[in-house]
């Protein structure tokens, strides 16, 4: 819609330090948003501004033989476009959220084949879904947990990339 917008500024500091078979990466970033709606009905403007810092930091040990397990957490931060549908036509809150995840890699010699299998647990708050009043939404939070599986395999200019979540 025309009448919805959002503006977001972020700076963004990261680092990857590997120490032998010790990786390290880490990352912070500040946010600065502004989400201005209108109500479909009347047209009456809405605004609100926001601003979250996030973060990520993860740890992983390589063993020689190709396999490497692995620690993250990270945090999340994302702008919604509009408004909520009520009554009062609030400006749609920004989803937050978290993500720890713990798994293992797997590094083929020639590097021609690599597997990842990892277990995750996500918590959103401000999630959009759809609500009671016609045409509007809520706001709630979710807890979101499962396996993943990735393979890819290359053959000289040929790659193929399998994948299952859970």
């Amino acid at each position: 819609r025309p009448d919805n917008e959002i503006e977001q500024v972020g700076i963004y500091l990261a680092d990857h330090i590997e120490v032998g078979p010790v990786v390290v990466s880490a990352g912070l970033r500040r946010d600065w948003a502004e989400n201005n709606g209108a109500d479909p009905a009347t047209g009456e403007p809405s605004s609100s501004d926001e601003s979250a810092t996030t973060g990520r930091l993860g740890l992983m040990y390589q063993f020689d033989n190709g396999i490497s397990p692995y620690v993250s957490y990270s945090e999340a931060f994302a702008m919604n476009l509009g408004v909520d549908g009520s009554a009062n036509q609030s400006t749609l809150k920004p989803t937050t959220g978290e993500q720890e995840e713990a798994g293992v890699k797997y590094l083929s010699p020639d590097k021609s084949l690599s597997i990842s299998a990892a277990y995750f647990d996500i918590r959103e708050e401000n999630r959009i879904e759809e609500g009671a009043t016609p045409g509007g939404v809520e706001q709630t939070g979710a807890v979101i947990d499962g396996w993943e599986l990735q393979i890819n395999k290359r053959w000289q200019d040929f790659e193929t990339q399998l994948g299952y979540t859970n």
